[in-house]
């Protein structure tokens, strides 16, 4: 059975310059889609994909039960939200007000987010030599070292 949500990435870049951890959030890009039961929400071609994973692995280490409002240093409007709806979860943008997906279980969320997690630093660093772990808090609220 497939995931009910899905944020993927693809076309992983960077733009230059980075001098910083600002510019690890805000500068490492790729086209993200955010997917909720075959409806896309998001599709974006210029991300920054660690900016949200870096607000993302904030909301899990917190437990997850709060609204979840992804809010970029680069932009006004809410660009992705999970909103507790009675018990389910709703997900959208404001910058698509017409793909709203409710419905959705917390596990759903947690999923999705995990796996968004484990697979930015990893491509990042396979793909651009950057290493951005610190800046994504681990999801099981714990450091290693």
């Amino acid at each position: 059975m497939p995931a009910r949500l899905e944020l993927r990435f693809e076309g992983l870049r960077e733009d230059p310059p980075i001098r910083d951890q600002y510019d690890l959030l805000l500068r490492i890009e790729a086209r993200l889609v955010v997917e909720a039961d075959g409806v896309v929400i998001l599709d974006e071609p210029h991300f920054a994909i660690v900016e949200l994973a870096s607000q993302l692995s904030q909301w899990v280490s917190r437990g997850a039960a709060t609204d979840f409002n992804y809010e970029s240093m680069d932009a006004e409007e809410v660009i992705l939200w999970f909103r507790n709806s009675a018990g389910a979860w709703d997900v959208g943008s404001d910058w698509n007000t017409t793909a709203v997906q409710g419905g959705l279980e917390r596990a759903d969320l947690i999923y999705a987010a995990s796996e968004y997690l484990r697979a930015v630093p990893v491509q990042v660093q396979q793909q651009l030599r950057r290493d951005v772990s610190l800046l994504i808090k681990p999801s099981s609220g714990h450091t290693s070292r």
